[in-house]
């Protein structure tokens, strides 16, 4: 379906970007904001990728996935917003997940729906080195395999091995974390 809509668009149709804008909107958001760590600023990254991937369409060659071609240039945009601005980070806490609760307590424990899964699950990651974010990220929330996770990144194999190896323990270690402070809030 990608490489209709790509093909659409290189012949001139901008309403095919449009699809593909609402396809790879909220992954590209929640990777640039796992590396910036400031929303406004993981916005604006977003808009200049999806500028930059509508500009540079006509050099897609159809090698590689769309996504791997667009979160390539997520990523890159957002490293270059970080080096350019210097950011100043904020607390996963205080970034607005769009979460709402519609979660009940039963039994005397704390039903999670699928909304506040996400949301622990992206203050997690956003509690990791933006480089185990990223990584973690592509592999379980994208599904990318290795090799197209160092397509993107251009990060060597072996450290995404060793990234995921211990961004998995990290990201357990922080969300049990988030989770006992959730339950002590509670309580």
């Amino acid at each position: 379906m990608d490489d209709t809509l790509i093909q659409r668009v290189q012949n001139g149709d901008a309403e095919a970007f449009r699809d593909l804008v609402e396809k790879y909107q909220d992954f590209a958001y929640t990777m640039a904001i796992g590396i910036v760590r400031n929303a406004p600023v993981a916005e604006e990254v977003v808009q200049d990728a999806f500028l930059n991937a509508y500009k540079g369409i006509n050099s897609f060659k159809f090698q590689s996935k769309f996504s791997t071609w667009f979160y390539k240039i997520v990523y890159h945009q957002a490293l270059k917003s970080v080096r350019k601005k210097r950011l100043e980070t904020v607390p996963a806490e205080s970034i607005n997940w769009e979460y709402m609760s519609e979660g009940s307590v039963a039994d005397g424990l704390l039903a999670l729906n699928a909304k506040d899964q996400q949301t622990y699950i992206n203050r997690a990651l956003t509690r990791l080195s933006p480089q185990q974010g990223t990584v973690l990220r592509l592999f379980y929330l994208d599904e990318c395999p290795l090799k197209e996770i160092n397509e993107i990144t251009g990060i060597g194999l072996s450290t995404i091995k060793s990234l995921l190896h211990r961004g998995r323990k990290q990201f357990y270690n922080e969300l049990q974390a988030l989770l006992k402070d959730e339950a002590k809030s509670i309580m």
